[in-house]
């Protein structure tokens, strides 16, 4: 795809190389600076129609945990005219263990709460897990749904002594009320995957539900205009249904 927006409003290692940050804390002061001056933003995103846009925004979970930048720039797209679909990829390799995978959950969830947005959770590189075959098939379809039995059961393996026991019920409960987790799956090496994960992404943002539809054709028109007769006999037309054609028949 083309790269749109330019890195010219500020950069990363000169705020870190100015004030002898580190990179989270110049990450987060960039960030600041990009939500003080989105107007910029806005001239360098241009008039879009029917695009889409792909935004890589940064991995720092403090950006959108603890902070509310990550949101405030999301409702500017979105006052801007922009329908906002977050995505939270996780790599394939955090189903080979269930308490990655429960970190990620729990992340996941949090974004989910904190953002406010259409989201879709997807699980990536999904080419290099068909090649490693570290996990079932059965089991990584209990991964995508966030089973929360099957992920107690694996965390317990894992973990021992009866106050992680009870940590690890804790967190699934947690998962589990919500019930707002699970994964789709993602193989760049796949036309079908990519097709369907956009499914997903335009499901979430509904797209298409302001286009007014076409009118549909009138075949009765057509018939005239053939020199076809319409009668009520129940010979002709619809009412060959079974009665004669009448008001009440929509």
């Amino acid at each position: 795809y083309q790269r749109r927006v330019r890195g010219d409003l500020v950069t990363l290692e000169d705020v870190m190389e100015e004030f002898n940050y580190g990179p989270n804390g110049g990450l987060i002061y960039c960030m600041e600076y990009l939500l003080e001056n989105l107007d910029w933003l806005r001239d360098e995103l241009g008039d879009f129609e029917d695009d889409y846009l792909l935004i890589d925004c940064p991995g720092q979970i403090e950006l959108y945990l603890h902070l509310p930048i990550m949101k405030e720039i999301s409702q500017a797209l979105q006052e801007w005219g922009y329908q906002v679909c977050s995505l939270y990829l996780v790599d394939y390799n955090f189903v080979s263990d269930a308490s990655k995978f429960l970190s990620a959950t729990l992340l996941s969830l949090s974004s989910m709460l904190q953002l406010e947005l259409p989201h879709v959770n997807v699980m990536t590189k999904m080419d290099l897990f068909r090649q490693a075959k570290t996990v079932k098939q059965s089991e990584l379809q209990s991964y995508l749904d966030a089973d929360t039995k099957f992920l107690l059961g694996e965390l317990n393996k894992e973990t021992r002594g009866l106050p992680f026991v009870k940590l690890n019920k804790a967190f699934t409960k947690v998962i589990d009320e919500w019930n707002l987790v699970n994964f789709v799956t993602c193989d760049i090496t796949d036309v079908d995957s990519l097709d369907l994960l956009l499914l997903y992404v335009d499901n979430a943002i509904q797209y298409g539900e302001d286009v007014e539809p076409k009118p549909p054709k009138d075949e009765f028109a057509e018939e005239d205009d053939n020199d076809e007769t319409f009668e009520n006999t129940g010979e002709h037309g619809l009412g060959g249904l079974g009665g004669p054609f009448n008001d009440d028949f929509y």
